[in-house]
């Protein structure tokens, strides 16, 4: 795995939700990944309960925000995050490109808000997260932060 020059480390701003399961044994277990695969993490948001956005479901989500020193590419990292999403149950239906994306219930969903002051657009990636401000619970989770 390439890291980053002169072991350089960047904070990236996750956003961990859940909404099947155990979601607050989950997100623990989420967060103790992070810590062992993608960085120490130096700050973390309350857990807040919320309903899902985006679809109907039963199920409310809960989610955290937390902040982990990195010394992994941005690209390494949505990698190392979907593998920690994996790890907890997640799986993706496999989609029609042509179609909008389609939301549903997940064990596990880890989301990059921001990483350092970086911009990134390309096929796998959008850094900072698109949708930041039609999302009231992930304001809400920031200003915490801040």
């Amino acid at each position: 795995m390439k890291l980053l020059k002169n072991n350089q480390t960047h904070n990236a701003t996750l956003l961990i939700g859940s909404n099947l399961g155990d979601s607050q044994t989950l997100i623990e277990q989420a967060r103790g990944l992070i810590q062992t695969n993608v960085g120490v993490i130096i700050q973390q948001t309350q857990l807040l309960k919320n309903e899902p956005v985006g679809f109907i479901s039963l199920h409310p989500f809960f989610n955290q925000i937390v902040v982990a020193k990195t010394p992994l590419t941005p690209h390494q990292l949505i990698d190392a995050l979907e593998d920690i999403e994996r790890t907890l149950g997640r799986t993706k239906p496999c989609c029609d490109w042509r179609k909008p994306r389609q939301y549903a219930d997940r064990t596990m969903d880890i989301d990059i808000l921001f990483y350092g002051d970086l911009n990134i657009s390309d096929q796998k990636l959008e850094i900072p997260h698109p949708k930041i401000k039609e999302r009231d619970f992930v304001l809400k989770l920031l200003q915490e932060l801040n």
